[in-house]
């Protein structure tokens, strides 16, 4: 379905048609009530930005839905501020949902997106044969030629569990394009992700597999500017052919990303394979975080303190997640801390009020009580050694072990100054060097965990942080 040049139309507001507009520049939704004479300016959008008692709190977005002028269904997802123009309502719009009568809002099967980075992630030349004749004798090429493959096949990314009960199946292709009234791109191609539910799904299940798809990209560009082109929207026919009747539209304000090395900087597909599923199911049950992604590539570079917090908190999360709480201490450790936990909470069964808070504020501290920073640092590095040598022997002199515990010590006494706001805390510029082994570090623990490896790892992250080492 071909994204609308325009779009106006009518709303359901309170069981009343009002008329829209909708300024895809500025992604603002305007709405108009028929006439003052019929209704009132201001009743009709009684019930727009209604308290939540039951909540108690302020509806964050709304959907409004209804009809264009060109037949097609429409939902608005606006943000629960309006402006008011003289008696109007103007809504800032996160997404809108336009589709034919063909799909239901409810009863979704799948979407594909394109864009640059999916190019990136998996290269649509494979789409494309290139022939080129050259003559020996006159040592020159006399002829050129570019055509598609007709290859339709198809690369698995896996599948993850979306929702309960419902799994969504990722693969990619590329696709070739001829441009008959031009000379100067003739023919083209491009790669496109498609997600399959195993069930109809609902527009929410929808926009979550969306975000999950853009976070995925975050995770392997390691940078936040993702530009998706399109979002189109599939039912399967009576046929058993998918039909492309929808489409989804966020607003277009991410820069496209420039750098010179943007090829190199991404974990591409022949590395992650069928394992990109276990990166969506990890971003979907929000096991990894993205505080410290970076805008763009050349952001890479700036280490300010909000930053580092970020760095050290993911590295933190992640180890968590990976290793477990308490890993590698004694079974005896294990029993003390339990029956200490055990204690508190019988105390707490015989305490009120504000004590009893207390006491399960103890409990948690109690229970969340791990190894040092440092302690979990040192573990991760020597158990990726085969992973991270090669990374750390250039920024360090000494063997492997001197060095790691020097980034082991000086990084958890740069966290614990973080965390308990030290005036006194000295950064020292061999703590930038430190921080860099520990966003690569981050890397190197999960991209094991996923199954991949150690010379991928390796590969991934020389790819994703510019380290150039010839592998």
């Amino acid at each position: 379905m071909k994204k609308p040049d325009r779009l106006v139309g009518y709303l359901n507001i309170n069981d009343s048609n009002c008329a829209f507009e909708f300024d895809d520049d500025d992604f603002i939704l305007s709405l108009y009530p028929p006439s003052t004479k019929d209704y009132d300016v201001h009743s009709i959008f009684e019930g727009l930005t209604n308290f939540n008692h039951k909540e108690h709190k302020w509806i964050k977005d709304l959907k409004l839905s209804g009809i264009t002028s060109s037949g097609s269904n429409i939902i608005f997802n606006v943000q629960d501020l309006p402006s008011n123009y003289n008696g109007f309502k103007v809504y800032d719009v996160n997404w809108y949902f336009c589709y034919r009568d063909t799909i239901k809002a409810d009863r979704i099967e799948g979407f594909r997106i394109n864009g640059p980075e999916i190019d990136l992630f998996y290269p649509p030349q494979r789409a494309l044969e290139t022939k080129i004749d050259f003559s020996k004798e006159n040592n020159r090429i006399t002829g050129m030629q570019v055509s598609s493959n007709d290859n339709n096949d198809c690369s698995d990314c896996g599948k993850y569990r979306i929702i309960k009960g419902i799994d969504a199946d990722i693969k990619l292709s590329a696709h070739a394009t001829i441009h008959t009234d031009t000379a100067v791109n003739p023919i083209n191609a491009d790669s496109v992700m498609t997600t399959h539910f195993s069930k109809p799904v609902d527009i929410d299940t929808l926009i979550v597999a969306y975000y999950n798809a853009v976070c995925f990209f975050e995770y392997i560009t390691y940078r936040n500017n993702i530009n998706i082109k399109s979002t189109d929207i599939f039912f399967i026919n009576e046929n058993g052919l998918r039909q492309y009747d929808g489409i989804l539209v966020f607003p277009n304000n991410t820069d496209i990303e420039t750098h010179k090395n943007v090829k190199k900087r991404i974990i591409g597909y022949d590395i992650l394979q069928k394992k990109a599923a276990k990166i969506f199911s990890l971003i979907n049950k929000n096991k990894i975080g993205f505080g410290h992604i970076c805008k763009s590539i050349d952001d890479t570079r700036h280490y300010p303190t909000s930053r580092t917090i970020m760095i050290l908190t993911e590295f933190e999360r992640e180890y968590r997640n990976i290793y477990g709480t308490d890993f590698n201490r004694s079974e005896e450790y294990i029993d003390v801390k339990n029956s200490i936990v055990n204690l508190i909470n019988d105390y707490l069964k015989e305490q009120h009020g504000m004590r009893r808070q207390y006491v399960k504020q103890l409990s948690r501290y109690v229970n969340d009580r791990d190894n040092s920073y440092e302690t979990n640092v040192k573990y991760a590095l020597d158990d990726c050694k085969d992973i991270m040598d090669i990374f750390v022997a250039r920024k360090y002199k000494g063997n492997y072990k001197e060095a790691t515990d020097g980034i082991a010590m000086r990084i958890g006494e740069l966290r614990n100054g973080i965390a308990h706001s030290r005036l006194d805390l000295k950064i020292e510029p061999i703590s930038l060097a430190d921080i860099k082994i520990i966003e690569e570090l981050t890397y190197a623990i999960r991209l094991k965990k996923l199954g991949i490896q150690n010379l991928e790892c390796k590969k991934s992250i020389n790819i994703l942080f510019g380290e150039q080492f010839a592998l």
